[in-house]
């Protein structure tokens, strides 16, 4: 009776061991879920700094790329007239090229024409004084040979 006694007492203390037990792991497995639930709350607000700064980030880098294509825009477009400028600038200073070229083709043609009909009038008058005094000559001659004669008529 003594030994049933002491089983039912030693029954007794495992079942009130093994509640304890059940107790004390309840505990614990509620202490998990918390830590866990508090673990899971921090990396969800962990991902969601993380996409805002992302977020940010890509904001940050389109304006920047915004303002660079804008400033490319703007170099591009300065070039461009620049470049027409240029174009223009180079057109007109080949007009005005051919146009003092074909002035000093025309000034040339005249000058060589006056020079022609300068060296012309040269010749003919060089001409006229060879026949001039050539005439001269014949008439000194005539004179030389009427005086000659009349010197002779009056010895």
């Amino acid at each position: 009776h003594q030994l049933t006694a002491k089983l039912v007492d030693v029954g007794k203390a495992a079942r009130e061991e093994e509640q304890e037990l059940k107790a004390d792991l309840a505990a614990e497995g509620r202490q998990a879920t918390d830590k866990q639930y508090y673990l899971e709350k921090q990396l969800a607000s962990q991902k969601e700094a993380a996409k805002e700064m992302e977020q940010k980030l890509k904001g940050e880098m389109q304006a920047e790329e915004h303002a660079a294509a804008k400033a490319e825009g703007a170099l591009e477009g300065r070039l461009s007239t620049e470049e027409a400028y240029a174009k223009n600038r180079q057109h007109d200073l080949q007009g005005e090229l051919a146009k003092e070229q074909q002035e000093a083709k025309q000034q040339q043609s005249m000058l060589e024409g006056s020079l022609a009909s300068q060296q012309a009038l040269a010749a003919r008058e060089e001409q006229a004084a060879k026949d001039k005094e050539a005439n001269l000559e014949t008439d000194l001659a005539k004179e030389k040979q009427q005086a000659d004669s009349t010197e002779a008529r009056m010895e």
